[in-house]
């Protein structure tokens, strides 16, 4: 008979986080090897009921009280009959509720994991009461769970679980789809502009993408970039300046950025796509010529998009942040230097827009370079980040502490 286990998490796509994905990347593959798995998540504003997809059932739970992404739901309290219990941290108003089911939980011989995706991070009275609650919910949950999962270790050493770590701590990096993010054959077209591509959530809840960074950096490489030709192309952006950029993702930040590209004088390069469907998202990455992640906090951990990318063959720049970097190298870059024989993307001090309108200047500059970077980029993800590893490290760690 089937193991049965309980995904627990604040989000859940169609939403567009990281902590929903991972859930989702990771129930839906677990069912397809036959795990029994169920998720459990507040209910959205559209007021979502229990479905199934891939053999995975998503019961929306009915918050007390809905801040954000922080949903009040003491129906976790109640959970019972389930071999594992897998919760997805930071959970504000969902977490706290399984401390006091530790006795009942032990003796039923049920298993509880913590994933620590990232630390919560945000300024004022929101950001005193994250640091408030991991003080007092996030010490007890550790030394409840079996185990504790982070997406690297050089993350978790720089958050704020470094004082608890221990053996019960396990690494296991998320995974892409190699197969649906690949590369397209190049085409040849002297006159098309280097593309540059950001994917991200442009949200008060994700303040810390960093697009003012990468803005004040298209400024700098503007001026820089010698004119090539008067004509214009298929977007409609003159293109004696050889250059454009793709912003994908929506949110209630999005007019701001929108008004600061104006304001710079880039406008009429810096294109806002919207949200772009599931089907039509690695498309994008394969009409791209470089990716950018310039993220300013340790509340970015990880970068998932940036997997995509690098699957999809792009070189990718990144904001030297714990976990972030670990994506595109297994040692620090050292930043007055340039050594791509090992290389398939690049880093940049955080918030050094300088920095980075450098970097983009050098891949878009140099296509012996760029057409390096983009095979390692590729090689790297399919032998180090597919789905299909992520669901063997977490199907091995289940059969392990269940037997």
């Amino acid at each position: 008979m089937p193991l049965k286990v309980a995904h627990l998490t604040p989000v859940y796509p169609p939403y567009a986080g990281g902590i929903g994905v991972v859930a989702q990347m990771m129930a839906e593959g677990l069912a397809e090897r036959g795990w029994q798995v169920e998720v459990m998540v507040p209910e959205g504003k559209d007021g979502s009921g229990g479905r199934e997809r891939k053999g995975v059932k998503v019961n929306y739970l009915k918050s007390i009280l809905k801040i954000g992404n922080a949903a009040l739901v003491p129906q976790l309290s109640a959970l019972e009959g389930y071999n594992i219990i897998h919760l997805h941290y930071p959970f504000f108003g969902g977490a706290e509720w399984l401390l006091g089911k530790g006795t009942r939980n032990k003796e039923q011989g049920t298993k509880f994991i913590v994933q620590y995706h990232h630390d919560a991070d945000a300024g004022g009275l929101k950001g005193l009461i994250f640091k408030l609650y991991d003080a007092i919910v996030l010490p007890r949950l550790i030394a409840r769970a079996d185990k504790v999962i982070v997406s690297s270790m050089d993350y978790a050493r720089h958050s704020r679980v470094a004082r608890f770590m221990s053996d019960k701590f396990l690494e296991i990096p998320f995974g892409v789809d190699t197969e649906r993010f690949k590369p397209c054959e190049p085409v040849k077209n002297e006159r098309r502009p280097t593309t540059i591509l950001f994917v991200g959530s442009l949200d008060r809840a994700h303040w810390f993408k960093g697009l003012e960074i990468l803005f004040n950096a298209l400024v700098l490489f503007n001026a820089n970039i010698p004119p090539i030709s008067n004509d214009r192309d298929i977007w409609g952006v003159d293109t004696k300046v050889p250059w454009r950029c793709m912003i994908v993702g929506d949110g209630d930040f999005r007019p701001r950025y929108e008004r600061m590209v104006g304001s710079l004088g880039i406008a009429d390069r810096v294109r806002f796509l919207g949200s772009v469907s599931h089907d039509q998202l690695p498309e994008v990455y394969r009409n791209a010529d470089l990716f950018v992640f310039p993220s300013v906090s340790r509340a970015e951990a990880f970068g998932l998009v940036v997997l995509e990318a690098m699957a999809s063959g792009l070189p990718v720049i990144v904001s030297d942040l714990p976990g972030v970097r670990t994506l595109i190298a297994d040692q620090p870059y050292n930043h007055a230097t340039i050594n791509h024989s090992q290389s398939s993307g690049f880093t940049f001090p955080v918030g050094d827009h300088r920095r980075l309108a450098g970097l983009i200047a050098t891949l878009a500059s140099d296509a012996s370079l760029h057409a390096d970077i983009s095979r390692e980029a590729r090689a790297r993800a399919l032998e180090r980040y597919t789905t299909a590893a992520m669901t063997d490290k977490i199907e091995k760690l289940y059969a392990y502490i269940t037997h």
